[in-house]
């Protein structure tokens, strides 16, 4: 009789468990930007750059996210661009050098004073 209510009682907390994960809705992960990590450091686009300036360590992947108008990523050093990104499309790029990168995201639709601005600086 007891095994029938410990086996019970399992799956009574395996239920609230799972229970609990469900209702809890999507979770938000936060990676710190100075720890290594597998997930790429985001930087979002919306008529303004968040973060603008993004520091990570060397081999990490940054991904822009776009949620604006059509723009296109393009670092002062020609060390990578995007191309045209349209409405929520991303461009991901891998930075294995410490360093300074500056770049401009400029706007497909504003013909001048469209551009913003961002730095990635990647350490050790």
């Amino acid at each position: 009789m007891s095994r029938m209510f410990r086996s019970a009682g399992v799956f009574v907390l395996f239920l609230l468990a799972a229970f609990d994960y469900a209702s809890a809705g999507p979770r938000k992960v936060h990676v710190n930007q100075f720890a290594a990590s597998r997930q790429p450091s985001v930087v979002m686009i919306n008529g303004e750059l968040d973060p603008p300036v993004l520091k990570v360590k060397e081999g990490t992947v940054v991904e822009w996210i776009n949620n604006g108008d059509s723009r296109r990523i393009a670092a002062k050093d020609a060390s990578f661009t995007s191309g045209v990104l349209k409405p929520g499309a991303s461009f991901q790029h891998t930075f294995n050098k410490r360093g300074r990168y500056e770049y401009r995201c400029g706007s497909q639709q504003e013909k001048m004073g469209g551009d913003i601005a961002g730095t990635i600086l990647v350490t050790k």
